[in-house]
């Protein structure tokens, strides 16, 4: 496929690191200064409800409080680790100094980015200055992210639909059904931190043929002092 305009001037093979670290500064991230936030939080599925209180400090440690099920407790800390780690600002050398970025090819997610270097194997995708695709080895499997749609705060971009699937590195074969991901987030005042306030999880089960969903809520949120 075609590259796009904005990446008209690079072919398969050439060096794109400059264009990969303006997408990575481009995602929205917390100030330094953030030390966390709590809250009250929720989970509902098809046959279950709870409620209780959360606490994330400014090292994405959660704290579930007065949920009864520990595998729902565990499940609602680990929606907000998950989500948090992205907002941690790091500077891209401190990221990625051992690595380089190569042109793969071009398709409807946008221009692939292969990594050279320490994370050989990696690879992303880009379009429009935003991570469209990222595919991993995490701890020998393989995880592949497609980034649907994003929210623009005014100061990076949020990811507010994407899927997650995780496959076997030598196969390619599928080692879970692929999820997908409803979130939404709000700003704790004007100009403040954007938090996550709500996410959605899909996931087909093929052998019952049906949607199973997940849904967490967190709201009446304040920052921690």
């Amino acid at each position: 496929m075609k590259q796009t305009s904005q990446y008209s001037h690079l072919e398969i093979g050439m060096n794109c690191t400059k264009e990969f670290q303006i997408a990575y500064k481009n995602r929205y991230t917390w100030e330094e200064t953030f030390k966390g936030y709590k809250g009250k939080c929720s989970y509902k599925s098809l046959n279950t409800f709870e409620e209780g209180t959360f606490c994330l400090d400014s090292d994405c440690k959660p704290n579930i409080s007065h949920i009864k099920d520990q595998s729902i407790s565990k499940s609602i800390g680990s929606q907000l680790f998950e989500v948090s780690i992205h907002r941690i600002r790091r500077s891209f050398d401190e990221v990625h100094n051992k690595n380089t970025f190569i042109v793969g090819s071009f398709d409807q997610t946008g221009m692939e980015v292969i990594v050279e270097g320490k994370c050989k194997g990696d690879s992303y995708s880009l379009k429009n200055n935003v991570i469209t695709m990222v595919r991993r080895n995490i701890h020998g499997k393989l995880v592949e992210i497609f980034n649907l749609k994003t929210y623009d705060t005014g100061s990076g971009y949020l990811s507010t639909l994407y899927t997650s699937q995780y496959f076997c590195c030598e196969s390619y074969k599928a080692l879970t059904p692929k999820s997908l991901f409803h979130d939404t987030f709000s700003s704790l005042y004007q100009g403040g931190p954007w938090v996550l306030t709500t996410r959605k999880i899909e996931v087909l089960d093929q052998e019952k043929d049906e949607l199973q969903f997940q849904i967490f809520n967190f709201y009446d949120i304040s920052q921690l002092d």
